[in-house]
C-alpha cells in the first residue's frame, strides 16, 4: 500500500512539476513576443510613414495574390498575347524571377533556410528568457526587421514554392503548368531528406506567421491615434492570415485544371472576409480599415473579372474590365469604408437593448475609449459591468482587458487595472490571444505605479513567504541542535539539516534585502531582517547599519503617530485589515496587524476569523454588503478616503475611526485594505434611524445625557425635546438649556460606500465645538428650529431614495 502511495505521490509531483514548466515555456514564449512587438513607450513611427507602409504591404500581398490567379498556359483566346502585365506582375512573387532565370531549386533552399532561420532564432531566444539571462535589444530588433521583410515580401512565394515541389513528388504530373520556362516535372524532383525538410519547413511556416499575426496585435485604445493598426482584436487578422497561407496551396493544387474553382474560391472568401469585416469593424483607423477592405475587394474583383473572361473565352476583355472598372470600384470602396466607419457612435450607449455581443460593447464604447474620456469614466465602467447584467451574456476575456487598459493606461489606475483583470479568472473560455494580452496587460500593471494599498498587497504576499521560510529555518535549527545534542548524532541527518539551513539562509538573506529595498518604510520587515542578520548570520557591521535605519524609522513613525492624518499602509501605529471582497467569502477578515486588535478589543487570531459585517451593526449590514459589492463593480477608483467610520465593538460601544480603503487584489482575489485610527475626539456619538431613534451610540453617550441606561431605542425627539414637532438640521449645533454644562446636538452623516448613516454627536466642550467648525463649517451658536432635515440617505439597492426625512 505505501509503494502505491509513494508511486502516486511521485506521479503527482511529476505532474506538478511538468505543468509548471509548461507554463513558464509559454510565458517565456509570450515575453519574446512581447520584446518583439509591444512598444512600451509609444516610440512608434510617424503616423505619414505607417500609411505608407501599410499601403506598400497592401500592395504587394494583392499584387503577389493576384498572379496566383492565373497560369501561364491559361486557355483563354490569345492569352499569350494579353499577359504581359499580369506577367510584369507576377515578378513581385521571387519564385518566378527565379523560375525565368533557372535556379528555381536554390529559391527552395533559400526559402526553407529562411524557414528555419526564422524558427531556429526563436527557440534560443525562448530558451534564453525561461532561464533569465539578458538578450540584448539590437539582436532583437535585427530579427523583427529581418522577419517583417520574409512575412511581407517572401512568405506567399516560400509557400507556393514549397507546396509546388511537394506536389510534383508526391503527384507526379505530365507538364509543369506554374511556371512558363519548366516543362519537365522532374525538374522539381528531391530527395526523400529535403522532402521531408520541405514539409517541415511548410508547417512551421504557418506557426510562424499564425503566431506574429496573434501577437502583434496593438488591442489598447488609447494608442488609436498613435498606431496605424491598432484594433480590438485579431479576428480578422487571423483569417486573412489563414487565406493568405492556405490559398498558394490551393493554387499549386488547382492551377493546372481547375484555375476557375480557384478563383471561384478566392471571391468567396475575399466576400466572406468582407462580410466580416463589416460586421465587427475591428480597426481603429479609418485608412487601415480602408485599405484592408481595399485588398481583399481587389483579389475578389479580379477574380470575378477573370472568371468572366474565362467565360466570354476573350483575353483581352479581361485587361480592358480591369482597367475601366477596376479605379471607380476602388473609389466606391474606399467611400464604402469610410460609411462604415460612421457606424462607430460618438455617445456612450443609455439603451444595452440593441448590443448583443463583446463585439457590439466595444464598438458602441470605442469612441470614447480611443478619444481617452475620463470624463465619463462611471458611465463607460458601469456600461461594461451593466451590460453582462442585463443580458446575461457570457463575460469574455478580451473585454475585461479592454476594461482594464482604459483604467491603467486612461484614467491611470493600475490598482483598478488589477481588479478589473482578476475577473478573469471566472471566465472559462480560452483563447491565444486573449492569454497573450491578459500576460501583457499583467506586465503592464506590475510596471505600473501602484497604489499604496496596492503596494502594500504585493509587500504582504512576499512577506509571508520570507516569514514561512524564516519559521522552516527556525524549525530546522532546531532540529539541527537537538540532533547535536543527542547521545548519538546521525551524521545523515545533521548532514541533511545544515543543506536545508544554509539554502534557507541564503534565500532569506536575498529575499529580507531585496523585500527592504523595495519596500523601505516597512517596520516589521525591517526589524526581521534585523533580527535575522544579528542572530542568525552574526554580521554584526550590518546588524549595527540595519539598527540605526531601524531607530531612523522609528522616529519618523513617532512623529506620525500624533499624526492624525497620516494613514500609511506601512505605518504600525495605524490598524490594518485586509478584507475579502468575493462573493463566496464577503467580509471575511483575512489578515490584522497587533495595533487592529488592540483598537478592536480582540485578541489577533479571533480578529482574523471573523468577519467585518459582525463589526456593523444590523441596521446597515445589508446596505453595507451589497454597496461594497456594488463599488468594486462600478467604481471609477480603487480608493475612499474614510473621514469618519464608525465600528460596533460590542453590541452597543461605537467606535469612531478616520482612514481610508484601498480596493485591490491578493493572487486575483480581490480585497479591501483599510487602514484606520480611533478618531481623537472628546465628544460622544449616536447612530440614528431615519426617524431619529437610536440605533447604537458610543460608550459615555447616555452619561453625558445624563442617563444612567442605555439609550438604544430611545427617541431624539423624546430624550432631548420632548417634542414631536421639532426638527434638526445638518451640521448647526442645537444648544441643549437644560443642561447644567453648555452642551450641543449636532446631527451629521457618515459616508462610507456612498453608503450614508445619520448620527448625533454630543458635544459639552468648547474646543471640541470649535474643532467641529473647522472641520465641518457649522454655524456656532445659532440655535434652529427647521421644518425638514434634507440629508441624501442611500437606501439598498431596488429601494426609491428618499431625499429627506422627518423625526
Amino acid at each position: 500500500m505505501k509503494e502505491l502511495e509513494d508511486q502516486a505521490g511521485t506521479i503527482f509531483g511529476f505532474t506538478q512539476k511538468w505543468n509548471k514548466t509548461q507554463n513558464n515555456i509559454k510565458i517565456s514564449v509570450f515575453e519574446l513576443y512581447r520584446r518583439l512587438y509591444y512598444d512600451e513607450n509609444l516610440e512608434v513611427e510617424d503616423f505619414i510613414l505607417q500609411k505608407a507602409k501599410t499601403a506598400l504591404e497592401g500592395i504587394i500581398w494583392c499584387f503577389q495574390t493576384i498572379s496566383l490567379l492565373w497560369i501561364p498556359h491559361l486557355s483563354i483566346k490569345n492569352w499569350h498575347k494579353n499577359m504581359i502585365i499580369w506577367e510584369i506582375i507576377g515578378y513581385l512573387k521571387f519564385d518566378n524571377a527565379c523560375s525565368s532565370l533557372g535556379i528555381i531549386n536554390e529559391c527552395l533552399y533559400l526559402s526553407a533556410l529562411a524557414v528555419y532561420f526564422h524558427f531556429f532564432c526563436i527557440i534560443p531566444f525562448v530558451i534564453i528568457i525561461y532561464y533569465s539571462y539578458p538578450l540584448p535589444k539590437y539582436i532583437l530588433g535585427t530579427f523583427k526587421q529581418i522577419f517583417y521583410l520574409w512575412s511581407t515580401f517572401f512568405l506567399i512565394p516560400s509557400i507556393e514554392i514549397f507546396s509546388i515541389f511537394l506536389k510534383y513528388n508526391f503527384l507526379p504530373q505530365n507538364s509543369v503548368s506554374e511556371y512558363e520556362n519548366h516543362n519537365d516535372f522532374k525538374e522539381f524532383e528531391i530527395s526523400p531528406l529535403l522532402q521531408f525538410g520541405v514539409s517541415v519547413a511548410l508547417v512551421i511556416s504557418l506557426f510562424l506567421i499564425f503566431f506574429q499575426t496573434e501577437f502583434s496585435g496593438e488591442i489598447r485604445h488609447f494608442v488609436s491615434k498613435k498606431a496605424i493598426n491598432a484594433k480590438a482584436h485579431s479576428k480578422i487578422d487571423i483569417h486573412v492570415t489563414l487565406f493568405t497561407y492556405f490559398f498558394p496551396i490551393a493554387y499549386s493544387v488547382l492551377a493546372e485544371n481547375d484555375i476557375i474553382y480557384l478563383q471561384i474560391l478566392a471571391i468567396i472568401f475575399a466576400a466572406f472576409l468582407i462580410k466580416e469585416i463589416t460586421m465587427f469593424l475591428p480597426y481603429f483607423s479609418v485608412y487601415y480599415h480602408s485599405i484592408i477592405i481595399l485588398r481583399l475587394y481587389l483579389i475578389g474583383f479580379i477574380s470575378s473579372i477573370f472568371l468572366l473572361g474565362s467565360l466570354m473565352d476573350n483575353s483581352l476583355a479581361i485587361s480592358i474590365l480591369v482597367i475601366i472598372l477596376g479605379p471607380l470600384s476602388v473609389l466606391f470602396i474606399v467611400q464604402f469604408s469610410v460609411a462604415l466607419q460612421k457606424q462607430i457612435n460618438k455617445c456612450i450607449p443609455e439603451n444595452l437593448a440593441e448590443i448583443n455581443s463583446q463585439y457590439d460593447l466595444e464598438k458602441s464604447l470605442r469612441y470614447a475609449l480611443c478619444s481617452n474620456d475620463t470624463e465619463n469614466k462611471n458611465q463607460i465602467i458601469s456600461t461594461f459591468e451593466i451590460f453582462f447584467i442585463e443580458k446575461g451574456v457570457n463575460r469574455s476575456k478580451l473585454q475585461v482587458i479592454w476594461a482594464a487598459n482604459y483604467c491603467l493606461f486612461t484614467l491611470k489606475e493600475a490598482s483598478l487595472a488589477k481588479i478589473k483583470l482578476s475577473k478573469i479568472k471566472q471566465i472559462s473560455d480560452w483563447s491565444l490571444e486573449a492569454a497573450y494580452q491578459e500576460y501583457i496587460c499583467k506586465t503592464n500593471i506590475s510596471n505600473a505605479n501602484l497604489s499604496e494599498g496596492s503596494q502594500y498587497s504585493n509587500y504582504f504576499l512576499q512577506f509571508n513567504i520570507i516569514k514561512k521560510t524564516d519559521e522552516i529555518l527556525c524549525t530546522n535549527l532546531l532540529n539541527f541542535w537537538s540532533e547535536i545534542a543527542s547521545s548519538i548524532p546521525n551524521l545523515h541527518k545533521l548532514q541533511k539539516n545544515l543543506n536545508l539551513i544554509d539554502e534557507e539562509i541564503l534565500f532569506l538573506n536575498k529575499e529580507y534585502s531585496n523585500l527592504n529595498l523595495k519596500f523601505p518604510n516597512s517596520r516589521e520587515s525591517l526589524a526581521l531582517y534585523y533580527s535575522f542578520i544579528k542572530d542568525i548570520t552574526y554580521d554584526s557591521e550590518k546588524s549595527i547599519l540595519l539598527e540605526m535605519k531601524l531607530r531612523a524609522l522609528d522616529r519618523t513613525l513617532g512623529n506620525f503617530i500624533s499624526d492624525s492624518k497620516n494613514f500609511s499602509f506601512f505605518n504600525d501605529s495605524n490598524g490594518i485589515l485586509i478584507i475579502s471582497n468575493e462573493l463566496q467569502n464577503f467580509g471575511d477578515i483575512l489578515y490584522a496587524n497587533q495595533k487592529s486588535a488592540e483598537y478592536f478589543r480582540l485578541p489577533i487570531g479571533s480578529l482574523i476569523s471573523d468577519n467585518i459585517l459582525n463589526f456593523i451593526h444590523p441596521y446597515y449590514k445589508e446596505k453595507f454588503k451589497a454597496e461594497a459589492k456594488r463599488f468594486v463593480q462600478f467604481t471609477s477608483s480603487s480608493e475612499i478616503d474614510l473621514s469618519q467610520g464608525f465600528i460596533l465593538i460590542t453590541q452597543n460601544d461605537l467606535l469612531e475611526c478616520v482612514g481610508k480603503v484601498s480596493v485591490t487584489t491578493v493572487n486575483d482575489l480581490v480585497v479591501a485594505i483599510f487602514v484606520f485610527k480611533p478618531k481623537v475626539k472628546n465628544y460622544e456619538v449616536a447612530l440614528i434611524s431615519e426617524e431619529g431613534e437610536i440605533i447604537c451610540h458610543s460608550d459615555n453617550f447616555h452619561r453625558i445625557a445624563k442617563k444612567s441606561e442605555n439609550l438604544v431605542g430611545w427617541n431624539l425627539k423624546t430624550l432631548f425635546f420632548n417634542s414631536e414637532d421639532f426638527k434638526l438640521q445638518p451640521n448647526i449645533p442645537y444648544h441643549l438649556s437644560n443642561f447644567k454644562t453648555e452642551t450641543f446636538l449636532i446631527l451629521s452623516h457618515s459616508e462610507f460606500y456612498k453608503m450614508k448613516m445619520p448620527y448625533v454627536a454630543l458635544i459639552n466642550d468648547k474646543e471640541e465645538l470649535l474643532k467641529w467648525n473647522n472641520e465641518n463649517s457649522v454655524e456656532i451658536g445659532k440655535t434652529q428650529v427647521t421644518n425638514q432635515l434634507s440629508i441624501n440617505f442611500l437606501l439598498p439597492l431596488n429601494t426609491t431614495i428618499k431625499n429627506d426625512f422627518y423625526f
